[in-house]
């Protein structure tokens, strides 16, 4: 009896262990990669000033590194399984210093870290990102961010350049990778307004 009292318990707990491995969906973790500039500036119309690329700041909850979706009029959802690979502002910071980098616009692209003497300093607010799927058939990606330059030198810390950028973008297929490609098209298209921007501004190129 005692014996098959044995036999009974340990199937039980191989029932149990057996529902305790039952496997779960797999996180999906993504980069962003945005693209280059399209007529980045020569060397001898890059301005002589240095510029550091500040940590992207993003507001609450797009700041997650879940995937954030708009489903309703005032209804938003995160997605567990879905996200990227760190937090969204460390990935933007290093994306817009490397896409700054490659416009030519500056004589030096500083990164956040660095401890040499600068200028100018970039500094980014998102204040949206996310899929929008209130249109079943027509997702798209939304980006919003405002840019300032702010002209450090002689200690003044002068906003010298202020604009916001919204973009959207479909969604063209099912699943993560398509909402990361619609988001990499967005800050493209974002990031090459504001260098065409930037680039046309004297009291950035010269500092004044």
């Amino acid at each position: 009896m005692k014996t098959l009292l044995i036999v009974l318990s340990c199937s039980i707990l191989c029932i149990g262990c057996g529902s305790l491995r039952k496997p779960y969906p797999e996180k999906s973790l993504h980069a962003i990669h945005v693209g280059d500039p399209q007529s980045p500036a020569s060397a001898s119309a890059a301005s002589p000033l240095s510029v550091r690329v500040d940590r992207v700041i993003i507001a609450e909850p797009y700041d997650a590194t879940t995937f954030i979706y708009q489903v309703g009029a005032s209804a938003f959802e995160s997605d567990y399984y879905n996200g990227f690979i760190a937090p969204p502002g460390r990935l933007l910071t290093s994306e817009i210093n490397a896409f700054i980098t490659k416009s030519g616009l500056f004589k030096t692209v500083l990164l956040p870290e660095s401890t040499a003497d600068y200028q100018l300093s970039l500094e980014t607010n998102v204040t949206s990102m996310y899929g929008d799927f209130r249109d079943a058939q027509k997702p798209v990606a939304v980006v919003t961010a405002r840019f300032f330059v702010i002209n450090q030198t002689k200690n003044q810390f002068a906003v010298i350049f202020d604009k916001v950028y919204s973009q959207s973008t479909p969604i063209e297929q099912q699943g993560p990778n398509a909402l990361v490609k619609a988001y990499e098209t967005c800050w493209t298209n974002v990031l090459t307004q504001l260098a065409g921007d930037l680039r046309s501004s004297g009291a950035v190129m010269n500092g004044q």
